[in-house]
């Protein structure tokens, strides 16, 4: 629901099962992980209107397909990479060609200090560290596209 749907927060989980052991454990935890009756409420009517599920879903796939090229099509204009996929809410983008290299010891910038580059020219990407990504320089793009008129 977060991601599919835009509900930012709205997580939860369906477990369809016929192992009894499964359900007896599963109903143990119920009491402590259950979400509120007005939210299964309005997952179920919204999963249940199919149509509105179909057309959102295709038209979301659209924008963040669009949203996706116009990125990868920004970066590579600044002579940067995105990571290729197909579309996403996620894009991977390489930018340790944006790290500096001190003159006087040869050290690249610490990714840390890209990141804060960055967000004073109000650019919020998150660093590839907090993603596990092993190799310093990768930032994740998190987003789509907001028109002025919405």
């Amino acid at each position: 629901m977060s991601k599919d749907f835009g509900g930012s927060g709205l997580r939860f989980g369906v477990c369809h099962t016929k192992n009894e052991m499964l359900l007896n454990a599963m109903n143990s935890m119920c009491d402590a992980t259950m979400i509120s009756n007005l939210a299964q409420q309005s997952i179920g009517y919204l999963l249940g209107d199919h149509q509105f599920c179909q057309t959102f879903i295709d038209n979301n796939k659209i924008m963040l397909r669009e949203s996706y090229f116009a990125l990868k099509g920004g970066l590579e204009g600044l002579g940067l990479k995105l990571v290729d996929a197909h579309s996403g809410i996620f894009a991977l983008a390489d930018l340790r060609g944006l790290l500096r290299i001190d003159k006087d010891s040869g050290k690249k910038e610490s990714e840390e200090s890209l990141e804060m580059r960055l967000r004073t020219h109000k650019i919020f990407l998150t660093p590839g560290r907090i993603c596990k990504c092993p190799i310093p320089g990768f930032f994740r793009y998190v987003g789509g596209e907001v028109h002025a008129s919405d």
